[in-house]
């Protein structure tokens, strides 16, 4: 399972960088942008609403591509993200990508840390900027004025496929599928397209019901951000569906309490964050 990072404040750069629309060169540092914020889709209130909990949206599971491609078993996914989370440990898995790298050709900033000097030696100099609010020693390879990455050759063959960064490897669209998050079909349209066309599978109707409330935890993010201390609620779609995975059990547990109003659930939620920050000191 690739290695997850979710920062509340959205200043994470890791799994996924956010587009900054900009060319990248080797004097001008990445500037953060606010993506659009678009309706989640297939969400509605539940159609028994005297034996379902109020906040947990029965969601309609689709896939938006005729050429569905397979994500996975749902519930294993969830759980080596939840602890990949959990733990800041990555657990090891191959993405099934394929032959797709859209997110080589995304606009995307890529996160290297110093210790992958095996992947920065093979990196041009030139290419690389100091990662904003990282400790020294962090860097981000940008893209060409077309969006590429400038490691990506002809053929769409990563020419430092063997020594290439940790992002890299860990970078994961299945989280905007579980999620619900969606992606910007204006500045990433190939990532948003593969997001489509991702199908989980599920063993159980147990496992289906977990998606179903992962959705309903993201939505509950975006509409009551506001409900949230300031700058709680990651701005960017990897963070913001990062966190939804992060919170999802206390959400879960916090909604399943009936007539529980929209605030109880918000403190549920900072109250469980809180303990376990206390819990790794």
């Amino acid at each position: 399972m690739p290695r997850w990072t979710s920062d509340p404040t959205g200043r994470s750069v890791a799994p996924v960088m956010a587009s900054t629309g900009q060319t990248l060169t080797r004097t001008s540092a990445p500037k953060a942008c606010s993506a659009a914020r678009q309706p989640l889709r297939n969400l509605h209130p539940p159609d028994d609403a005297t034996s379902r909990p109020t906040w947990i949206h029965r969601a309609t599971i689709v896939v938006m591509s005729t050429a569905a491609v397979p994500a996975g078993n749902f519930s294993e996914w969830l759980r080596g993200a939840e602890a990949s989370l959990t733990t800041g440990k990555g657990v090891t898995t191959t993405v099934p990508c394929g032959s797709c790298t859209a997110c080589c050709r995304s606009s995307m900033f890529v996160h290297i840390a110093p210790q992958e000097t095996q992947t920065i030696r093979r990196i041009p100099r030139q290419l690389l900027f100091p990662a904003p609010g990282q400790p020294k020693g962090h860097v981000l390879l940008g893209y060409n004025d077309k969006g590429r990455c400038p490691m990506l050759e002809e053929g769409n063959k990563c020419s430092i496929y063997r020594h290439r960064p940790r992002t890299c490897r860990s970078y994961d669209c299945r989280v905007f599928a579980a999620t619900g998050v969606p992606v910007d079909e204006r500045l990433q349209p190939e990532i948003a397209e593969r997001v489509k066309a991702w199908k989980f599978d599920h063993d159980s109707e147990q496992s289906r019901e977990e998606h179903r409330t992962l959705q309903a935890a993201a939505a509950f993010l975006r509409d009551h951000r506001d409900l949230f201390p300031p700058g709680t609620i990651p701005s960017h779609p990897a963070p913001l569906a990062a966190f939804a995975v992060r919170i999802f059990r206390q959400f879960a547990s916090a909604a399943a309490a009936t007539n529980v109003a929209p605030a109880g659930i918000v403190q549920a939620i900072m109250t469980s964050l809180a303990a376990s920050r206390d819990a790794q000191r």
